[in-house]
């Protein structure tokens, strides 16, 4: 820790003293710790008379202290001198790990201290560091490099304390300074000094010295050490200034930078919906500028992952980390990395990679080798999540550069992989868009082959009977041929509006408790005729009684009925299909199987969607919209059911399973069994006609614009014993009223003028002796659930859509004359 006594110019001072004349000037280069040289001027110094020392006159006496003082301003002018370069050295330090040994340097120079050393805290930090020292050795600088603030050292009270530490060995009367054992400065040493770097109330750190001679430390010295300080302190004012200029700088060109990588990937991402492409444009945009890697890896739908994009500016490395993917696939349950995210949705960042972390996560001794050779520094892995779910990440690396990760830099990956996520997002509502599009234009198609199918059925066979030319033994085939399409039509635009009641949420159910067993016989008596039709067993295994369940019992059958036609649909002749009935741990289990042609595996997560078919093309061999199995999902998953399909594959039948939870019931509820319904597709024979007139003696107003419609209405009635008075107004039939007095009207809804709603509005406004209580029942079109509310808030007292089947009706208007 010492160093020798003595310094530049010592050896020409001894001279003197022995006398004799010395003239003489000398330069002294020292080599400072960066390796630059420096001078310094020695005064020439001149004796020009010998001086008796030893005859002690007072002429030799005035002569010495003349000489003495002479010597001792020119050495005070010669450090004063040295100290200015110093300072003007010091400011020319830009660099603020210089300052440190730049002042212990030229306090080194100026003051020749046998240690000199430089203590300097870090910002918001708790100890001081030395951060340059002459004088000092290995062993001492590394026991001492580090003070904490509140030590009771010198250094540190200097510090605390904002005022300087001296000691003087010849002034201590043997006392040892306070915590020199664990100090750099002790009283081993003759004199020491330790003077805060202090500016206003700005701390900056502590300059130690000290000597090791008695004459080393003075008043001058101690002068100079201030002067030091003080111009250490402003060096590190300036330095400290410049670097936070320079970080602001910098800040704001990372700043800017990141905007212009944000602004890129914005136009990138917004260039094409093709988000492949545009992603792996993303990828090649953050290196350099983000992370000297980039990659991006999407979850594939059998939950593997699949590397989108990689990018470095090495494009062998690139080869190289493409060639690793193929041949170390990453592992779906790892509980890190990559697949970690993707499968959490979590972020995983890691500023700084700790070295024991690749041997943990890589254990390949192959692969361990060649990450190491990367050298990956720092990484962040975010997910990629579209609509709540994760989709894929975004994995961004630092290496070769050795740079790491900041807040600044998660932030801006966060905003890039958001950015990312919503091209992806954009890019899939797309596809969706055109997929959505392209069925509805296959929608649009088949819906207009299937309505027109049984149209061209239902025109040609009336107008061959109409033109005379069919024997009278294919006249009643004919009559029954235009009413079974007619059915079809009509159970096709039904279906339609299910359907449009499903996607509004305004399909009703009337909910009561349902004998489940019942509406299942129902519904097979209801298919049996198609079945024959179409040579197909139909079979059934019943167990024992399940029990109820709450529900709508006319649309449990409805689903039934649909899934036993579909079944039957797709079965070949002397095919078989099989309804079983069982229950299991409080649910019912109704399964439809089917011997027939089958699924593709592919189809099957399809199955339920609304106009999708496995073969929707021109040379498909079955009709349909693709309605009824998405009409049989709706209503049974309004009854808190399920309804699964299953499939071996083509040409290995299929398997319909719905379950319904059990009701819970009470001793006087009444399991509800549908009336026998008969669906359009079983109307093979011929409609059994009731000889009754069950109408006889009724007189009903019927209200309709079209005269087909109206002629055909009032036929209908007539036949069935009603005395019908029929006008193609709202405003006839208001005239009418009063000398004809109705039992009952029948109006429709959509008319020019004055519309059914608005009529029955007028009609409700009489008093009931000119007919403002008579019953109305409103006969249209306009079939959707808003339009039938309507109607029956305007003041009629039943709605029935067209077309209508005429027994139903007649047999409807008959149980309202009887209420009345």
């Amino acid at each position: 820790m010492r160093v020798p006594s003595g310094g530049p110019g010592r050896a020409e001072v001894a001279t003197l003293a022995r006398g004799g004349p010395l003239r003489m000037v000398r330069k002294v280069s020292r080599v400072s710790t960066r390796g630059a040289n420096r001078s310094a001027e020695v005064l020439e110094m001149r004796r020009s008379e010998r001086v008796d020392e030893v005859d002690g006159g007072r002429h030799g006496k005035r002569v010495a202290e003349r000489r003495r003082g002479r010597t001792e301003a020119a050495a005070y002018g010669a450090r004063m001198a040295a100290l200015q370069e110093a300072t003007a050295r010091l400011a020319a330090v830009i660099d603020p790990d210089e300052v440190g040994p730049a002042l212990a340097r030229e306090a080194w120079y100026a003051m020749e201290p046998a240690i000199a050393a430089v203590y300097i805290v870090e910002e918001g930090g708790s100890t001081l560091r030395m951060a340059g020292a002459l004088g000092v050795d290995e062993e001492a600088a590394r026991r001492f490099a580090d003070v904490p603030l509140d030590s009771d050292t010198p250094v540190g009270e200097a510090f605390r304390t904002g005022a300087a530490v001296t000691y003087k060995r010849s002034e201590s009367a043997g006392r040892s300074p306070a915590g020199e054992a664990d100090g750099l400065l002790t009283s081993e040493f003759e004199t020491f000094l330790a003077l805060p770097l202090r500016m206003d109330d700005r701390a900056h750190g502590v300059l130690a010295l000290a000597w090791d001679r008695p004459e080393g430390f003075d008043e001058v010295t101690s002068e100079l050490a201030r002067l030091a300080a003080q111009a250490g302190t402003m060096a590190l004012e300036r330095v400290q200034l410049f670097a936070s200029e320079r970080a602001a700088r910098a800040r704001a060109e990372a700043a800017r930078e990141r905007l212009s990588v944000l602004a890129r990937v914005g136009e990138v991402l917004a260039g094409s919906l093709d988000y492949h492409k545009t992603i792996a444009s993303v990828v090649e945009l953050c290196v350099p500028r983000l992370a000297d890697w980039a990659a991006v890896d999407m979850l594939n739908e059998d939950g593997t992952l699949s590397r989108l994009g990689v990018a470095h500016t090495d494009p062998v490395r690139v080869a190289l980390a493409r060639e690793l993917w193929h041949r170390y696939p990453p592992r779906m349950d790892s509980p890190y990395g990559i697949p970690a995210v993707v499968r959490t949705g979590v972020p995983e960042i890691v500023l700084e990679i700790p070295p024991g972390m690749l041997e943990e996560r890589l254990p390949d001794p192959e692969l361990l080798a060649l990450y190491r050779w990367l050298g990956y520094r720092s990484s962040i892995c975010l997910p990629l999540r579209v609509r709540g779910r994760t989709v894929g990440a975004l994995s961004l690396l630092t290496a070769e550069s050795d740079r790491r990760f900041g807040p600044e830099d998660v932030n801006l990956a966060h905003e890039v992989a958001r950015r990312a996520s919503l091209a992806i997002e954009r890019a899939h509502s797309f596809r969706e868009a055109q997929e959505l599009s392209r069925h509805k234009d296959e929608f649009m198609a088949t819906i207009s082959h299937e309505l027109r199918t049984p149209l061209n059925a239902i025109v040609g066979w009336t107008r061959m009977l109409l033109g005379g030319r069919l024997p009278p033994d294919r006249q009643r085939h004919a009559l029954e041929v235009i009413a079974r399409n007619a059915d079809l039509q009509t159970q096709l635009i039904s279906d339609l509006l299910d359907v449009s009641r499903a996607i509004s949420g305004k399909l009703r159910l009337q909910v009561g408790v349902v004998d489940v067993r019942g509406v299942l016989t129902a519904a097979l008596e209801s298919v049996r005729p198609f079945a024959l039709g179409r040579d197909v067993e139909l079979s059934e295994e019943f167990s024992e009684d399940p029990g109820p369940v709450a529900g709508d019992a006319g649309r449990l059958q409805q689903v039934v009925w649909n899934l036993l036609t579909n079944a039957i649909k797709f079965s070949p002749a002397g095919g078989k299909v099989s309804m079983s009935l069982r229950s299991a741990e409080g649910w019912v289990e109704v399964e439809v199987r089917d011997w027939g042609e089958g699924m593709q595996p592919e189809f099957l997560p399809f199955v339920f969607e609304q106009f999708r078919q496995a073969d929707a093309s021109r040379a498909r061999r079955h009709g349909g919209l693709g309605l009824g199995l998405a009409i049989c999902r709706t209503l049974v998953e309004l009854h808190g059911g399920t309804v699964a399909a299953h499939s071996e594959g083509l040409g290995k039948g299929s398997t319909f399973t719905v379950r319904l939870p059990l009701a819970t019931v009470r001793p006087d509820d009444r399991p509800r069994t549908p009336a026998l319904q008969e669906r359009p597709e079983t109307a093979d024979g011929p409609t059994v006609e009731s000889t009754a007139s069950p109408l006889l003696g009724a007189r009903l107003l019927v209200v309709e614009d079209e005269p087909d419609a109206r002629e055909l209405l009032a036929t209908l009635l007539e036949q069935n014993g009603a005395t019908v008075h029929a006008v193609g107004s709202a405003r006839e039939a208001f005239e009418a009223m009063p000398a004809f007095v109705p039992m009952l009207i029948v109006s429709d809804l959509g008319m020019p003028e004055e519309d059914g709603l608005s009529f029955i509005r007028r009609v409700r406004a009489l008093p009931p002796e000119q007919g403002g209580g008579t019953p109305a029942l409103a006969l249209t079109a306009f079939a959707r659930e808003q339009e039938r509310g309507a109607a029956l808030a305007a003041g009629f007292q039943a709605h029935v859509s067209k077309p209508v089947d005429p027994e139903m009706l007649v047999a409807e208007l008959a149980r309202w004359l009887a209420d009345a």
